[in-house]
């Protein structure tokens, strides 16, 4: 996996987020640098484990 907005591939174990919004593969960088006008990007595994949002539609 890689980052699709710099192309930065892992370095070890580290695991690349998305951004929740788009759903693009960004490293930890480009999180930190924003997303879809958000700053930092809002977390896709964020949303993914948040379990006070049971009755979210999918």
């Amino acid at each position: 996996m890689q980052c699709e907005r710099c192309g930065a591939g892992p370095s070890g174990a580290e695991l690349f987020d998305y951004c929740g919004l788009c759903g693009q593969t960004l490293c930890p960088y480009c999180m930190a640098a924003g997303c879809c006008g958000q700053t930092p990007a809002v977390s896709g595994r964020t949303e993914d484990l948040d379990p006070d949002d049971e009755d979210r539609e999918r």
